[in-house]
């Protein structure tokens, strides 16, 4: 009983870090675009 608690309680975690991750790696690198356009813009102003 016990086991089975920890393997669903550490399916659950797994899923939330992998969610979380495919949200933060696409969303970290579109922030970094943006900024570098933001400062690409700037210069060329």
């Amino acid at each position: 009983m016990e086991a089975d608690v920890f393997s669903y309680f550490f399916a659950i975690g797994a899923g939330l870090t992998l969610g979380v991750a495919v949200i933060v790696l696409p969303s970290t690198y579109l922030v970094k675009r943006i900024i570098k356009g933001g400062k690409k813009n700037v210069q060329t102003r």
